[in-house]
């Protein structure tokens, strides 16, 4: 008979952080809101010290640390999830990096483009939320076009549209982050919510492959 005193052990299974820790979507998307928390709270000497290298993406003069510390996260996500195996993996993660911060360049261009072009200013509340749905929209589908060149669940229809979707509407926080009234705390929401959102459903389509 067991003693009245002694405290029950469960054995039923792992605990919630370690299930938690094998699922890409909650994986992601806490790596994502974590780079993109980061990348607006990074020092200003260090983001400007950072500058030259956006001429390697065709980003001269633009800061591009936010890209530098986004697609760490989408390549560990293809490199952790992805399904590949040996030099393989190593080269879907590359190529998911790659992909990601050619998604920053071209968001990033396409924003500053609109904005110039000042379209919609009349007609929206803000003439930043135009260039941000665009903008948001067009780095998400590169984030997925990266992804989807080797890992196949990530090619399907619902993932992608889905996906730039979520990208466009999260690009709708641009005005919040080019406003002077919240300082940094306008950039930490453009990057952490985008960043945590897109890598989130990313997350969602490598977690098929474990199905």
């Amino acid at each position: 008979m067991p003693s009245l005193t002694e405290p029950a052990v469960s054995d039923s299974g792992p605990g919630l952080l370690k299930t938690l820790y094998k699922r890409p979507p909650f994986v992601l998307g806490l790596l994502g809101a974590a780079s993109g928390a980061l990348a607006a709270l990074t020092p200003e000497p260090i983001a400007e010290s950072l500058r030259p290298l956006g001429d390697l993406v065709f980003l001269k003069g633009i800061v591009i640390h936010p890209a530098l510390l986004f697609a760490p996260v989408i390549a560990y996500g293809v490199w952790a999830f992805g399904g590949a195996v040996g030099r393989a993996r190593w080269r879907a993660s590359g190529l998911a990096a790659f992909a990601t911060i050619a998604g920053w360049s071209a968001a990033v261009r396409i924003a500053v483009h609109l904005h110039e072009l000042n379209i919609g200013a009349s007609w929206l509340p803000s003439d930043g939320l135009l260039p941000g749905f665009v903008a948001g929209a067009a780095g998400a589908a590169l984030v997925f076009l990266g992804g989807a060149i080797t890992v196949p669940v990530l090619r399907g229809l619902r993932i992608w549209t889905v996906g730039v979707a979520i990208g466009a509407v999260a690009g709708l926080l641009l005005p919040v982050a080019l406003s002077s009234d919240y300082d940094r705390l306008g950039a930490l929401c453009l990057f952490a919510v985008w960043q945590a959102c897109v890598a989130g459903w990313f997350g969602l389509g490598l977690e098929r492959n474990k199905a």
